[in-house]
């Protein structure tokens, strides 16, 4: 707040421009997406979507548009169904032990033989 007790006016982000290898259509769609969810289009949620759209073994446009399909604010590719990866792609099982991830980490390498 200034000294006359107003909030200063809120400056506006830059538009992220429109990733090459999407159509214009979904990433219109998806921005639409965003926008009704009241969540920003930053670079860093692209790259996000870009990194899971990847471990999913999908491209950019294909995550986006199945992302639009399901109207979430967010999606992970660990969160897919297996009906909804390409053909032949699974995931690998997560281990969902609270110490698996420090585990991973200690242990990398120690069987290997």
């Amino acid at each position: 707040m200034n000294r006359q007790g107003t909030k200063p006016p809120r400056r506006r982000a830059e538009p992220v421009p429109k990733p090459d290898d999407v159509t214009e259509q979904v990433w219109c769609d998806w921005q639409q997406l965003r926008k009704a969810k009241r969540a920003p289009v930053t670079d860093t949620v692209v790259q996000g979507a870009r990194a899971e759209a990847a471990k999913a073994g999908m491209t950019l446009e294909a995550f986006l548009q199945l992302w639009c399909i399901r109207g979430s604010q967010g999606l992970q590719a660990a969160w897919l169904k297996p009906a909804e990866l390409p053909p032949g792609q699974r995931l690998p099982a997560a281990n969902t032990h609270k110490h698996a991830a420090a585990a991973a980490t200690i242990f990398d390498g120690v069987w290997d033989a």
